[in-house]
């Protein structure tokens, strides 16, 4: 899967990314990053640690940069993705790497709070399949290794690394108690969400809107089941929602809704999966107020808060229902881990 980048953030429609080609996976945000299929990973935008690298990994110190900026000491990595301070990226041999602020202990190295402006290891295992960046500021991070065990390290605030401990920041890569064989990972702002062999859906940390989907607003601090009898084949969260989608193609969500971001045709939070009638989908990608499908046509439906032109269409209101984003065809991927907005890769 190789294409073209396009945007949505602070856009009112699509409008393509140049300097990036055959990427192969995106990240949105205040800064951002691309992997191209050769390996080689790109970020620019707005970081954070000015003064010990920045959060893009190039090992510079300039404040913005709208140039992408390839993230120094490799070119073999599968995947990347970047919170405000922090960035990790998944390398082929199944090694993940992280650079920016380590002042939560999100880097992963075990060496204490001290920043990086390029990648040091995080961790010592070297089978990884997943990576995901969580926190606003407060960092974490998590991987899913090939043995279906998922690790978590950084902030610990309302038990976002799922190890059942009393909030202990974590400067190591460290078991979560949870779930058993796991096989797919989504790691949000204050938590996060995995599928277990059969499919069932676990999630941990921050509950205050309903995003755990266990019936409650309680935080978790291990992995615990949501409360449905649905099994899912991909689950994203991000802020405070969720949601997931079945093998064939039903999409289910839960937690906050005051923007339609559940698409359920209300603005009332649900505290469980409910179902949501939209197109059947291939992928479902989960911002902080949107959320956008991908059909296996290539189409995008978004849903959500249109601020900042977020649903990819001129003015309009928020929309609780999923509504075609006019003008993107070809659709391979999308990912939304952002305030408002997304970024596809498209043929």
């Amino acid at each position: 899967m190789t294409g073209n980048l396009l945007g949505s953030p602070q856009q009112s429609a699509p409008f393509e990314l140049t300097g990036i080609a055959e990427a192969i996976d995106a990240d949105p945000g205040r800064a951002s990053c691309a992997v191209q299929a050769s390996g080689v990973a790109h970020c620019w935008g707005d970081v954070y640690d000015f003064a010990n690298g920045t959060s893009r990994g190039d090992g510079s110190a300039t404040a913005d940069e709208n140039t992408p900026t390839k993230v120094a000491l490799f070119s073999d990595f599968k995947k990347v993705r970047i919170g405000r301070t922090t960035g990790c990226g998944l390398r082929a041999n199944g090694e993940i790497w992280c650079w920016g602020s380590d002042d939560n202990l999100a880097l992963g190295d075990g060496g204490g709070p001290q920043s990086s402006g390029v990648p040091v290891r995080a961790g010592s295992e070297s089978d990884y399949i997943d990576v995901g960046v969580g926190g606003e500021g407060s960092e974490f991070a998590c991987g899913l290794r090939s043995v279906g065990q998922v690790m978590c390290w950084g902030h610990d605030m309302q038990g976002k690394l799922g190890d059942g401990g009393a909030e202990v920041n974590r400067d190591v890569p460290t078991p979560t108690l949870g779930p058993p064989g796991a096989m797919a990972l989504s790691v949000g702002r204050t938590g996060a969400c995995a599928l277990d062999a059969m499919g069932a859906a676990y999630c941990w940390g921050d509950n205050t809107r309903g995003q755990l989907g266990t019936n409650d607003v309680a935080p978790r601090s291990s992995p615990t089941a949501v409360a449905t009898a649905a099994r899912f084949v991909a689950i994203s969260t991000f802020e405070q929602h969720t949601c997931a989608l079945t093998a064939a193609g039903q999409l289910w969500c839960w937690g906050w809704n005051t923007w339609g971001q559940l698409g359920v045709a209300d603005f009332a939070d649900r505290l469980v999966p409910t179902l949501v009638t939209a197109p059947t989908a291939v992928q479902v990608a989960v911002g902080s107020a949107n959320t956008y499908l991908r059909t296996a046509a290539g189409e995008v439906y978004s849903f959500g808060a249109q601020n900042e032109g977020a649903l990819g269409r001129p003015g309009g209101l928020d929309s609780p229902v999923p509504i075609l984003v006019d003008g993107l065809s070809g659709v391979l991927f999308v990912n939304a881990e952002t305030d408002f907005g997304a970024i596809v890769i498209a043929r």
